[in-house]
């Protein structure tokens, strides 16, 4: 990390990534938001940024998607000054479209969407990486209606406990999902909320702390029809 800068600009960092050019992020001052830098995820025209996080040392991961013939999930570093590290693609063989990424303690990666293979059923896509970009694992949950699932976001709490929500089919709509996994990608468990009105039901946001209790925010179609704010604790 760059010693001549307070860490509270790689705060910044994050907040500040925006679709200056198609796949770009950014970085600026805290004091008088001067722009630090930008730069390009990739040499790619086609790519849409997505989410943005920093990691203890103030390096900046991006996430971002290739919109063209297939969709594929793109994830790339840079440092703390703008220089890019490395960037890695991960293409199931279908559609790929991620949503949110996540950073542990150790500075692991971890991304939530969705991927859809050609001819088959939507699932929630949770992969992992390491800080040098390395893949530690893919993982996808196919909910009982095997129809079409989608992952909304991704958190990891202190004691290393990866938290996933969005939307999974069931026997008739969309429920609330939310599943834990362990570092080594090892499902824990899974959880559904179907609502009162039996209607579309999925997960937008988590906040998990590590004394013992998770908090998903998200929407559950009432019966109105309207749409109303949903906050699940487990």
């Amino acid at each position: 990390m760059n010693k001549g800068r307070p860490a509270i600009q790689m705060i910044v960092i994050a907040m500040a990534a925006a679709l200056l050019i198609p796949g770009a992020v950014a970085a600026y001052t805290v004091t008088s938001g001067s722009l630090l830098w930008a730069r390009k995820t990739h040499s790619s025209d086609y790519l849409e940024t997505g989410d943005t996080a920093v990691d203890k040392n103030g390096n900046v991961y991006t996430l971002s998607t290739k919109e063209n013939s297939t969709n594929d999930i793109f994830l790339t570093k840079h440092d703390s000054s703008g220089h890019r590290k490395w960037s890695r693609k991960y293409d199931s063989g279908g559609e790929d479209y991620p949503r949110k990424l996540a950073i542990d303690k150790h500075n692991n990666i971890y991304i939530v969407g969705t991927f859809w293979p050609k001819g088959g059923d939507a699932a929630i896509a949770i992969l992992k990486y390491s800080s040098t970009g390395k893949r530690r694992w893919v993982r996808k949950h196919n909910g009982p209606g095997s129809t079409y699932d989608w992952g909304t976001d991704i958190v990891v709490d202190a004691q290393l406990n990866i938290y996933v929500t969005g939307g999974s089919y069931g026997s008739s709509d969309f429920d609330l999902i939310l599943m834990r996994y362990r570092p080594d990608g090892r499902r824990v468990w899974a959880r559904r909320y179907n609502g009162p009105a039996n209607k579309a039901d999925w997960g937008e946001s988590i906040f998990a702390r590590g004394s013992g209790y998770v908090v998903v925010a998200g929407t559950s179609e009432g019966i109105n029809p309207k749409r109303n704010g949903c906050l699940k604790a487990y």
